[in-house]
């Protein structure tokens, strides 16, 4: 009876742990930088990722052959790693 008790307390711990192993965000966005390595252990408060929230605002430098074309409010494809978003352009810095 002791080591079934034993056991079930040994469970419950693992349990326990296993609510600590899943992250979730209060933010809808996207990941843009990971701050921790897997299998680091990390405090409530460490940062684990760097998230940007919507809407993203991308800031883009295009080559000046090309920026002649650019007009506000042309739509674009931004594509960075295997994320593509649809946007506009609001704003052109010369």
């Amino acid at each position: 009876l002791a080591k079934q008790e034993q056991v079930l307390a040994q469970l419950q711990k693992a349990r326990t742990y296993l609510k600590y192993a899943y992250l979730r965000s209060t933010a809808n966005g996207v990941v843009l930088r990971k701050l921790v390595d897997e299998g680091n252990l990390v405090s409530p408060r460490t940062p684990v990722y760097e998230i940007g929230v919507y809407p993203l605002k991308v800031k883009v430098f295009v080559e000046s052959s090309l920026a002649g074309s650019l007009r506000l409010g042309e739509k674009v494809l931004v594509k960075v790693r295997n994320l593509k978003v649809s946007g506009k352009i609001t704003e052109i810095e010369e």
